[in-house]
């Protein structure tokens, strides 16, 4: 290869490094089950909540967690999941199971929701704009736009495949 090669050749192959490095996924064997759990990250918050987003893949199905992280006492999430993208669809994922534990000091929750094909195809393609739920304690749902990390969920997805 000559050097003019070499450099049209690193330049093509950028997008697919940063996509790499974007990548905070661990792999793991459980009861002979492969998991694949990406870290969340922080995607709304105020002055009560942290809210952030993942994925985690068992053997071939894709679970999107939500972890909400409380200043005061945890709540878990008793609905299911409407998810606004920035092409104005609504995606509605089904509440799986939601849960308290403590983590860093504070109380937290997390929410699964599985996802289908389709779902992640439209996960895909836009960034999340916002994401609607509530609490199990109560009857008002609550919409989070989404601060930062807006295409986490699209990252995530090319991790896992």
């Amino acid at each position: 290869m000559n050097k003019k090669e070499i450099i049209v050749l690193s330049i093509l192959l950028i997008p697919f490094f940063n996509i790499i490095a974007q990548c905070n996924c661990i792999s793991k064997e459980f009861n002979s089950l492969k998991l694949k759990i990406c870290t969340p990250s922080l995607v709304a918050y105020d002055n009560n909540y942290q809210i952030a987003l993942s994925l985690t893949k068992v053997a071939e199905i894709k679970f999107l967690i939500v972890t909400v992280r409380f200043t005061g006492s945890a709540k878990t999430i008793g609905s299911d999941l409407m998810i606004f993208t920035s092409a104005e669809k609504i995606l509605t994922l089904h509440l799986l199971d939601s849960e308290k534990d403590y983590v860093g000091g504070s109380e937290i929750c997390n929410a699964k929701f599985e996802l289908t094909d389709e779902q992640i195809n439209e996960l895909s393609k836009y960034e999340i704009s916002s994401v609607r739920f509530n609490f199990s304690n109560e009857n008002m749902k609550r919409t989070y736009s989404l601060q930062k990390n807006k295409t986490i969920i699209i990252q995530q997805i090319n991790c896992l495949k």
